[in-house]
């Protein structure tokens, strides 16, 4: 794990010989040294170069970086801004290794792995998942799942979000590749990793950085869409959206108030304050399905609202303290009470990735017969519950076991979207503006050394095909000067013939537009 060491003797006195006394006084220790989340235990780095590691510090504060494959250590100067870096040659591949970063604090960094890097980006493509999650899984799914045990391989999924601004940091954090683990990691990601793994027979860490749907110009930053005037007018405004986004944020939080007023005089179930607590069996139109799991195809293409109900024994352990209840990744937003209480809501959208965790006052349990209503909202696409078996569990916040809630719960159809209509959002703010993405899930990686990118999109442009002749190639060439490493392999897919809807041939040009990049 990423270990805070200052209160450890033997390693204090080895960052004595790496960085000399430091002193841990309250006005140091409010600046600690950190690191972004793509830096952390599990990581994999590239083999056999000079490898980037940044972070933060106070500003003139001294940094320094000692991988334990070395005897050297990698020292820095934070900035007037509070950002340092260094950079430092890798071994062949291999590990475990450790790094201790240290400055006013230090960390260590556990399990971490030398060898090959890959971005996986794209839209809906490159982010299907191997197991239901984004779509219903690859073709034999569960044969691929329970097969997926790679110590070797390490996963790293950004979270889907959109930004008017590049981005210093993004969540996520490094996992080893295990059944639970990649299920919900990206299928051409996994298995065009699992290839080299197998090829190689070194480590390798695959960086999922990709959204459904999304066009090319979302993932190429400023200085990369500069030679084209069609996309000026949207640059101009994302620039004054970055100055004031106080502004948007209130505009669009009275319209999502608003809409959620109307929602609830258009739901049936919203209407009534007692659904939040039904007793199992009291309706036959309540139907049963085992989560987590999306709700394609028990419930078809709908979208809008969906309710859910779990009942719960509680251990007596657990009663008067606080519980933590967790329910995973929802697709889109929920809204969860317990015994009728209101205990957390995710609302907005660009969350569907995010686990949900609330925490249920102690006045709230009761031993027997405890009631979880969630009041799920896709707006399309996918919906429902989309973690593992073990993200669905209440108890106590140092509870080693919670309750599980995983398995068979409740479920009533409610609005459909058609009813409610869609919710607001930025209009100026969405994952196909031009910017967002490079902004918000890639530029958090940056100056990551990677080996090179694997991409699969394109349907989102076809039809503006003549203009992807250029875009594809000044996407390319901007990754690669965003980078800093000159260039490194850029493999893409072509679009597949698929039948998309009104295709007079914009697909077939899509594909030659990619042709040509080459």
């Amino acid at each position: 794990m990423r270990r805070n060491t200052e209160g450890d003797p033997l390693m204090n006195r080895a960052i004595a010989t790496v960085t000399g006394l430091f002193c841990l006084s309250q006005i140091a220790l409010a600046a600690d040294v950190r690191l972004p989340s793509v830096l952390g235990d599990h990581m994999v780095l590239q083999r056999e170069t000079e490898v980037s590691f940044w972070g933060w510090a106070a500003p003139g504060e001294d940094v320094s970086v000692h991988p334990d494959w070395t005897n050297e250590a990698y020292s820095s100067v934070a900035t007037d801004e509070g950002r340092w870096r260094v950079r430092f040659p890798t071994p062949e591949a291999g590990g475990p290794y450790s790094i201790l970063v240290a400055g006013n604090n230090a960390l260590t960094l556990e399990d971490v792995l030398v060898g090959e890097v890959w971005i996986c980006s794209g839209q809906s493509n490159m982010e299907w998942t191997l197991g239901p999650g984004v779509g219903p899984g690859i073709a034999n799914w569960e044969d691929e799942v329970a097969s997926a045990y790679y110590e070797q391989i390490r996963l790293f999924d950004v979270p889907s979000t959109t930004s008017a601004a590049p981005q210093a940091d993004c969540g996520g954090s490094w996992l080893a590749c295990t059944p639970d683990t990649v299920k919900t990691f990206s299928a051409v990601g996994y298995l065009f990793g699992r290839e080299l793994a197998n090829e190689l027979n070194v480590p390798i860490g695959l960086v999922s950085t990709n959204w459904g749907g999304t066009v090319a110009e979302a993932w190429t930053s400023r200085a990369g869409l500069a030679p084209f005037p069609a996309f000026v007018e949207d640059l101009d405004h994302l620039a004054g959206m970055a100055e004031n986004p106080g502004a948007a944020d209130d505009e669009l939080e009275r319209a999502l108030e608003a809409w959620w007023v109307q929602l609830a005089e258009k739901d049936p179930l919203s209407r009534e304050q007692g659904w939040m607590e039904a007793r199992f069996g009291v309706d036959e139109e309540w139907g049963t399905m085992l989560l987590p799991a999306p709700w394609e195809p028990e419930l078809g293409n709908f979208d809008g609202v969906v309710w859910f109900l779990r009942e719960f024994d509680l251990p007596e352990e657990f009663l008067y303290q606080d519980l933590v209840l967790e329910l995973g990744p929802i697709d889109d937003m929920d809204t969860t009470w317990v015994n009728g209480v209101l205990v957390g809501k995710t609302l907005g959208s660009g969350r569907h990735t995010m686990p949900r965790k609330y925490t249920v006052p102690l006045r709230v349990p009761r031993l027997e017969r405890n009631v979880v209503a969630v009041r799920t909202l896709d707006t399309g696409g996918a919906g429902g519950f989309t973690g593992k078996a073990a993200d669905l569990r209440i108890g106590p916040a140092a509870a080693e076991e919670p309750l599980s809630l995983a398995g068979e719960w409740r479920y009533h159809v409610g609005a459909s979207l058609r009813e409610l209509g869609a919710p607001p959002s930025r209009s100026w703010m969405h994952q196909n503006r031009p910017t967002v993405l490079y902004n918000a899930m890639l530029a958090p990686l940056l100056p990551l050394t990677i080996r090179g990118a694997i991409w699969y999109q394109g349907e989102s442009n076809r039809t503006r095909a003549a203009q992807y002749r250029e875009l594809f190639p000044a996407l390319i060439a901007d990754w690669r000067r965003s980078f800093g490493q000159g260039d490194f392999p850029f493999y893409y897919v072509q679009i597949a013939p698929f039948e998309y809807g009104n295709d007079v041939g914009e697909a077939a040009e899509l594909r030659e537009a990619q042709t040509l990049t080459l």
